[in-house]
């Protein structure tokens, strides 16, 4: 409602979520949001590499094919 910079600064205040992918998946759009590409893929990324759902790691790479320049 405020934002993705006000969404990242209640993110930052969380912890023991490093291994959650949620964490990073939203963590990445919010960073998208804001204009930081690489750090959203890089969330982005770590939000993959942790799911283990196959429709969720589709749509993570849909994701980051879409912050990759062309």
């Amino acid at each position: 409602a405020d934002g993705p910079r006000a969404g990242l600064a209640l993110l930052d205040r969380l912890d023991d979520l490093d291994t959650y992918h949620l964490f990073h998946a939203v963590r990445g759009e919010l960073l998208a949001r804001c204009g930081d590409v690489g750090a959203a893929r890089a969330a982005l990324e770590r939000a993959h590499t942790l799911t283990d759902s196959t429709a969720e790691r589709r749509h993570l790479t849909r994701r980051l094919e879409s912050l990759t320049p062309r």
